[in-house]
């Protein structure tokens, strides 16, 4: 128990009252990744912020409240019981193993291909083999950083490129789905080590959770991944410029 302390800030993701992700350009989708980090460190140094958690919802499926695009930062007092799992896990694993678990767990998604969206110089995105829900993405950094504030300016590009073709896959073929995106990500203050890699997570409302998923945490995804991948990449159109 604790007092309701933290921030909860709203970020404009452009001009355009009707540009969801798919559709913004490249210098508006840069725009927006730098506000991100620019954000995301300010609010992450101020006093008693342990934990800064940015995020989107679009659509009334994914908790949308207001139809212009926009983002959400949340500064957190303490660090959430999730986000201390994940750090834990990936511990484990890196003392197991010496190495980072995104970081393997992306080169064996590249070196299979079926789950594999699309590739930049800076970034993956794919279907995890073992996705919550169909249609769930996971873009991943290829250099191993736990904060995503200390994203160099060259990474924020590729990000804006990533975004615009990862959404722009989902947009036309889920038929601009509702979704949600979370930034998890550690900060300055939190251990800055190799064991962890901030990486954004995609969640499309194809499917509503039941009880299993309530009572449990055990979700049931009655989609196979790389049936969903393969949906999203028959896409033939690009992003315009």
């Amino acid at each position: 128990e604790m007092q309701g302390f933290g921030v909860h800030d709203v970020i404009i993701d452009t001009r355009r009252h009707n540009a969801s992700t798919a559709l913004l350009s490249q210098s508006e989708a840069e725009h927006l990744t730098s506000a991100y980090r620019e954000h995301f460190n300010t609010v992450a140094a101020r006093e008693h912020i342990e934990h800064v958690v940015l995020f989107k919802n679009q659509g009334f499926k994914a908790g949308g409240s207001l139809e212009h695009p926009h983002s959400q930062l949340y500064g957190m007092p303490v660090v959430p019981f999730e986000a201390q799992v994940r750090r834990i896990e990936t511990q484990k694993y890196y003392e197991k193993n010496q190495s980072c678990l995104l970081g393997d767990m992306m080169k064996q998604e590249l070196s299979v291909g079926d789950r594999i969206l699309y590739e930049n110089d800076a970034f993956v995105s794919w279907v995890p083999y073992a996705a919550l829900s169909p249609y769930h993405i996971w873009i991943v950094p290829k250099r191993q950083v736990s904060s995503f504030g200390n994203a160099t300016d060259q990474e924020l590009s590729a990000l804006a490129d990533m975004l615009r073709h990862t959404f722009h896959m989902s947009f036309h073929a889920l038929r601009n789905m509702d979704f949600n995106y979370v930034i998890q990500s550690m900060t300055d203050r939190e251990d800055e080590n190799p064991t962890t890699r901030w990486y954004m997570s995609v969640i499309h409302h194809k499917k509503r959770r039941g009880g299993i998923e309530f009572a449990g945490g055990l979700f049931v995804n009655p989609m196979m991944p790389e049936a969903a991948a393969a949906e999203l990449r028959s896409v033939e159109t690009k992003p315009a410029p």
